[in-house]
């Protein structure tokens, strides 16, 4: 069965070890106000790739009729440390978490 869960809410794909980052944006994303900040944001000059990301699974969380979004776009554009997320690699959610805070702040 590829529908909605029962709960109404769309879940994310983990592909690997991106469970730290799923958690992350799915409490984020839970927050009405910032959510509708989110999918109402213009274009920031610096994050724009991972704002443009964001945006679309925000999208697709509140939209789709699918179980689950799979983050791999997302994934590919946002850098940690100046690195690309490697999907496989276990990171600490909160510095995951503060890290993606900064950016939505300096957005």
């Amino acid at each position: 069965d590829d529908g909605r869960s029962y709960s109404g809410y769309v879940g994310l794909t983990n592909l690997g070890a991106t469970c730290y980052a799923a958690t992350s944006i799915q409490h984020l994303y839970m927050i009405p106000e910032l959510r509708t900040a989110i999918l109402n944001a213009t274009k920031t000059g610096k994050h724009d790739l991972i704002l443009y990301e964001l945006k679309r699974m925000f999208a697709f969380l509140l939209e789709s009729e699918r179980r689950s979004y799979n983050p791999k776009s997302f994934c590919k554009v946002y850098t940690m440390d100046g690195l690309q997320l490697n999907t496989g690699d276990q990171k600490d959610m909160t510095e995951f978490f503060t890290d993606l805070i900064t950016k939505l702040e300096e957005m």
